[in-house]
């Protein structure tokens, strides 16, 4: 309420509507979101990357090193905590690289999915030539660069929507 209203005017931000959203505003804002270039190139983006990971990660990465490279359990296993270590590191140190340093959302997205292909092309190009650790380091690059903008993809559609359509677009996003 009165801190609410505080906060958003110190952020610059138009306060979002306390009243319930009726069924027309709410189909209005699903237009208005789903019509949008920069929310679709966000969508692709989201889905492309977090559909690499997430099946690459939840489906086939175990057998991968435990068929192709003849990883012991251990072994896969420590390889796929990279992954997910890629990911909680990978967060927060986007979103400040993102905010502080080259202050664009769209250069960090860019540059993470960059490192992920070279990630991704490292594991290709070097074939059996690559050891556990070296497995292990191209994990913790794609876990970096595939899931931590993740974060910024849903600051890109609260800048893009303002504060009304936010949670429309992050839903949608977060749908897909």
């Amino acid at each position: 309420s009165h801190m609410a209203a505080g906060t958003e005017a110190l952020l610059g931000v138009a306060a979002a509507p306390r009243d319930p959203v009726t069924p027309a505003a709410m189909w209005d804002g699903v237009k208005k979101v789903s019509a949008s270039w920069d929310f679709l190139r966000l969508a692709l983006w989201f889905v492309g990357m977090s559909g690499i990971y997430l099946s690459y990660v939840g489906l086939w990465a175990v057998p991968y090193y435990k068929d192709g490279f003849h990883f012991s359990d251990a072994e896969a296993g420590m390889v796929l905590s990279m992954f997910s270590f890629g990911f909680i590191v990978g967060n927060p140190a986007l979103s400040w690289l993102c905010e502080k340093k080259l202050r664009s959302n769209r250069a960090g997205l860019c540059g993470a999915a960059l490192f992920g292909l070279a990630a991704h092309l490292s594991l290709f190009l070097a074939g059996d030539g690559l050891g556990l650790y070296a497995h292990a380091a191209a994990a913790l690059c794609i876990g970096f660069a595939l899931s931590a903008p993740n974060a910024i993809v849903y600051s890109s559609a609260r800048n893009i929507f303002g504060s009304r359509l936010a949670g429309m677009a992050s839903g949608a996003l977060a749908g897909s």
